[in-house]
């Protein structure tokens, strides 16, 4: 990264929605969360009971974290019948993975 002045970074800082950056980083700092992501990363989508078996996880706890996820608008759902589908719904979320993965 190119070094910069107090004041350009001044500027930077009060153009980035740094809160939103920061939820990003607390919502995949959490185990279970970034193992959802991962598994959804190479699954075109999955129901919460499967996604539940994966990580060894109840139901419950696994549709609480995905809940999270999607209001914060990484994954989606689908319904099918009685199931809900995940699946990722912002793209970018795999280059933050990848970025984490070189780190």
């Amino acid at each position: 990264m190119k070094q910069l002045s107090k004041e350009e970074i001044h500027n930077q800082l009060n153009t980035l929605n740094t809160e939103n950056i920061s939820t990003l980083f607390k919502l995949m700092s959490e185990e279970i969360r970034f193992k959802l992501i991962y598994i959804l990363s190479h699954q075109e989508k999955m129901c919460v009971s499967e996604l539940a078996d994966f990580i060894n996880a109840s139901v419950a706890t696994t549709s609480h974290h995905l809940q999270l996820l999607k209001k914060y608008e990484l994954v989606e759902s689908t319904r099918e019948g009685k199931q809900i589908f995940y699946s990722i719904h912002h793209p970018k979320v795999l280059h933050l993975m990848k970025a984490g993965f070189d780190f």
